[in-house]
């Protein structure tokens, strides 16, 4: 299994995952070697077609059957690296086109189709720390850092409250729906070139 794993690992990094199963055994020099000889492409596809029946299950934890690997597999990124003085907070679309019960279809996607993945990303080489929403600042809490969030994740409250209780500050988009906005910064389109207009709070800066 952990061979298997490895095999998905390194599949992913040569980002061969659009490859047909058959490319990646190829002896002609396509193919990096290491697939042939780490498993047959036999053995393979028994593995992959198993656990994909497997995950289909039904279960409260979407990633029930694989979490203690998966969350090993983080907690190993997490020890391993330290991220740098500017971090990002993402979602990220995993290109997946087979038989998922949790697989998303967004339009205005490059893939389209696939898992989603949120992220705590360092900024500067953009290395990933995938967690669930609720712990993706775990690694960075009372650190000092400056996180940079899209409006899907971007309120005054929570900037205030990650400055407040973990010693973070935020650099976001907010969604113009968003109540903290003054009303005066709406319907700003029309105004001249180049202008900006700033509201500054005890604590926060907003700017259109």
């Amino acid at each position: 299994m952990y061979a298997f794993l490895w095999v998905l690992y390194v599949a992913g990094f040569e980002k061969a995952q659009h490859m047909n199963l058959q490319e990646l055994w190829v002896d002609d020099g396509r193919a990096p070697d290491c697939f042939r000889v780490t498993m047959s492409i036999k053995r393979f596809a028994t593995l992959h077609r198993v656990l994909r029946h497997l995950t289909g299950t039904k279960n409260v934890y979407n990633l029930a059957l694989i979490r203690k690997i998966f969350e090993e597999f983080i907690n190993t990124k997490c020890s391993n690296y330290q991220v740098g003085e500017y971090v990002t907070i993402d979602e990220m679309l995993e290109a997946f086109h087979d038989c998922c019960k949790f697989c998303q279809y967004i339009a205005d996607k490059p893939a389209k189709n696939g898992i989603m993945f949120y992220a705590l990303v360092d900024a500067n080489i953009f290395y990933a720390t995938s967690r669930v929403v609720k712990c993706l600042v775990t690694p960075v809490m009372n650190t000092g850092r400056n996180i940079t969030m899209d409006n899907n994740f971007t309120s005054v409250g929570l900037a205030e409250q990650l400055l407040r209780d973990h010693r973070l500050t935020i650099i976001g988009t907010l969604h113009k729906n968003k109540s903290e906005i003054p009303s005066l910064f709406l319907g700003t389109k029309r105004g001249p070139i180049h202008s900006s207009m700033f509201s500054l709070g005890e604590k926060c800066l907003l700017v259109s």
